[in-house]
């Protein structure tokens, strides 16, 4: 194995407040770990194939049943990415194509509300992440145009929004995941990393270090995951004009470094990864190879998802539930549909596409499943 350490390199200021991820207890305002969840998804086209906002919601059931409810709903456009929900379930936030957020309540019976059609701010909004009662929305643009990470409070009452801040300057920044009491950031540039680090990882008290994922300036970063029970961190490259092939960096993280160990390539267009909650299992998506695959073992290689049906048509992004019963199972958006699967004992399972019918207004763009 060829192992590459990097300098580590400061990256920001203490931080008044961290992330808390251990998982938490039922009270009022969190959801019972074992029940029905709500599905909700982006269809951003028309029937002419013009750009559209409508949304839709399906519902999982305990018996991995999943089917859609048919209700429509009218918010911002997102063609793609992941809606993040409040702890309690009840409210959704999702990074719309004109860099606002979208926010809707949806109730125990399915009935949605949308909260702001278009939440505008000093932040242009490239994905969300939520924790507790914050909302972190990333700015992709670069630090002297705004780009960062910027922090707004959650209501937990009615799901509204107070001014989000700038907490952390950043160039192209794309996706955040909690790691111990802080978070790992993809990002190729945070505060005063050197250039070319692409994980930067932020602590409780504020120190932060950063490492190159790939040993180049190649890559255009397009997702993150860490597997927990490994303490490894998956990186996604799924560059379409650089001279490296798509590939998959494997990084050891700790509190105290990152370590990157090796690189998965060629993997066409891993446009994003999951890594299972109960084993060492990780799922790369990848859209213009329309499969979903397994790395195996060693994390050397990989192996394509046996179908019930036909493969994955342009698949996108997925959504997973980290608790209960129904851990590890996973909601993929794809070309008319969404593809139901679920990390077992003997590996990744698909159960196969609830399909939403023919033609453009079956395409479904955004998606997220309630926590």
């Amino acid at each position: 194995m060829i192992i590459f350490l990097f300098t580590l390199t400061s990256c920001t200021e203490k931080i008044d407040k961290s992330f808390k991820t251990d998982t938490a207890e039922i009270t009022e305002d969190t959801p019972n770990p074992n029940r029905d969840r709500f599905v909700v998804y982006s269809l951003p086209y028309d029937e002419n194939l013009q750009q559209a906002s409508t949304w839709g919601t399906m519902l999982l059931t305990q018996d991995r049943v999943l089917s859609d409810t048919g209700t429509r709903f009218q918010m911002g456009r997102s063609p793609t990415g992941s809606i993040r929900f409040h702890r309690s379930g009840n409210f959704g936030y999702v990074a719309q194509d004109d860099g606002s957020v979208g926010a809707f309540e949806i109730d125990a019976d399915g009935v949605v509300s949308v909260i702001y059609e278009a939440f505008s701010s000093a932040a242009y909004a490239e994905a969300v992440y939520t924790v507790d009662d914050t909302l972190y929305i990333i700015d992709p643009n670069w630090p002297g145009n705004g780009g960062g990470i910027y922090r707004a409070d959650i209501d937990p009452h009615d799901g509204t929004l107070s001014e989000p801040s700038l907490w952390i300057s950043t160039k192209l920044a794309k996706e955040i995941t909690p790691f111990d009491n802080g978070f790992l950031l993809l990002a190729m540039d945070c505060e005063n990393s050197a250039e070319g680090q692409e994980v930067h990882y932020i602590g409780e008290d504020g120190y932060a270090y950063s490492v190159d994922a790939f040993a180049d300036t190649d890559s255009f970063l397009s997702s993150i995951s860490l597997n927990r029970s490994q303490n490894t961190l998956f990186v996604a490259d799924n560059s379409e004009f650089g001279p490296q092939d798509n590939r998959v960096g494997i990084l050891s993280v700790s509190e105290e470094s990152i370590t990157a160990d090796s690189v998965l390539s060629p993997l066409l267009d891993p446009i994003d990864i999951i890594a299972s909650p109960l084993s060492d299992d990780v799922a790369v998506i990848s859209g213009y190879g329309n499969a979903v695959y397994l790395l195996d073992d060693d994390y050397r290689s990989f192996t394509e998802l046996s179908y019930i049906g036909a493969a994955p048509q342009l698949p996108g992004q997925a959504g997973m539930i980290t608790t209960g019963d129904l851990q590890g199972t996973i909601v993929l958006a794809e070309n008319q549909g969404v593809r139901l699967l679920a990390f077992e004992s003997d590996g990744l399972v698909d159960y196969g596409l609830t399909s939403l019918g023919s033609g453009s207004t079956s395409i479904v763009g955004a998606i997220g499943i309630q926590p």
